[in-house]
């Protein structure tokens, strides 16, 4: 038995913990985050917020990191570098083609479609029912919103998220650190690292 703990308590752990209740080899032994403080023994799901991340230091067993912000998970993935859970957990009903290669530490949710010869990094967030057609390449610590369509040979840099109904034509660059907002489309290279919204596709900040 593997003995995991959860850091963050919003809809992504919530979202996790029941994944991770399909897998009989892992026991959560409880959830972490910086919210503690306000809400002590909040139960998430079925389990408790039991502390902040800061008190992991103290505690035994490893580290799956459960947040959304790519930003956060980052600065959390730096701090507890080597107690990160590194195993993919993956939905039982996401399609996932031939030929299809993944890193590690992946969260692959719910339906979600990965084509044929798909390239993913470490630590990425793919939520439920985003597609990532064939020969894509997504590189570390993004999230993949859900709905998100992700057309063929797309290439996608490292800590971008690219937000929910999203749709990034074929063969477009995305670079680092790069936010896409919900329902943006996205039809030419985006290089610089910012936030982007709407269609046509404009940078805001």
């Amino acid at each position: 038995m593997i003995e995991v703990n959860i850091i963050g308590s919003g809809g992504h752990a919530r979202s996790l913990l029941s994944l991770l209740a399909e897998n009989e080899s892992i026991k959560v032994n409880g959830v972490y985050d910086s919210s503690f403080d306000k809400f002590p023994n909040e139960r998430i799901g079925k389990t408790n917020l039991i502390g902040t991340p800061e008190s992991l230091v103290e505690q035994s067993g490893l580290i799956v990191l459960a947040t959304g912000d790519v930003k956060e998970k980052k600065k959390m993935f730096d701090q507890f570098e080597s107690r990160i859970y590194s195993e993919n957990i993956i939905a039982q009903n996401a399609l996932i083609r031939e030929g299809v290669k993944l890193g590690v530490g992946n969260h692959v949710f719910p339906f979600a479609f990965l084509n044929s010869e798909v390239k993913i990094g470490n630590h990425c967030l793919i939520n439920s029912r985003a597609t990532i057609e064939h020969e894509s390449i997504i590189g570390d610590f993004c999230h993949i919103s859900v709905g998100a369509i992700i057309c063929g040979r797309v290439t996608v840099g490292n800590n971008t998220f690219i937000g929910a109904g999203s749709v990034v034509k074929d063969g477009v660059r995305i670079g680092d650190d790069i936010t896409i907002g919900a329902g943006s489309v996205v039809i030419k290279d985006v290089i610089l690292s910012g936030t982007y919204v709407g269609n046509p596709l404009r940078k805001i900040k």
